[in-house]
């Protein structure tokens, strides 16, 4: 019985890893769509597309993204804001947060795990975040919206 215990643990670990990948590379995939107007200024341009392949990592944040693009600009933050007509946190924020949305509707994965595969360190930050924005707790999103795996 043991052997068929752990085997199940591995199958449901393999399963949560399909399902993170599936969701990660779908949202990825329609952020391709998402292209900021041609006049947007070529910097908030890299920006934006530095931020669609990174916001689920934890180390994604508004200096972390202007160091890799070596932007030095103290007034660069208010001009994102301009362009995109949200900050570059609230940019970040909002699409953790609906990729977060996306994995809490599986009934497979646990809040905490869904919290680190957006970028999250801790339980409680994500949880203060998401109930911040969406007006709930990533658990009772979940208990509402979750669906049965394949």
């Amino acid at each position: 019985m043991q052997k068929i215990s752990n085997g199940n643990k591995v199958f449901d670990a393999l399963t949560q890893l399909r399902i993170i990948a599936q969701e990660r590379e779908d949202y990825l995939k329609q952020l391709q769509f998402l292209h900021p107007a041609p006049e947007t200024n070529r910097l908030v341009q890299k920006a934006i597309e530095y931020i669609h392949g990174h916001f689920f990592e934890e180390t994604c944040t508004v200096q972390h993204v202007k160091d890799e693009l070596r932007i030095h600009d103290h007034n660069f933050s208010s001009f994102f804001k301009h362009n995109v007509h949200m900050s570059i946190k609230e940019y970040i924020t909002y699409h953790r947060l609906v990729l977060a949305k996306r994995l809490l509707r599986h009934k497979g994965l646990s809040i905490f795990q869904v919290a680190l595969e957006i970028g999250y360190s801790t339980h409680e930050a994500f949880t203060m975040e998401f109930k911040k924005h969406e007006g709930c707790t990533p658990s009772a999103f979940h208990a509402l919206s979750t669906t049965e795996e394949i």
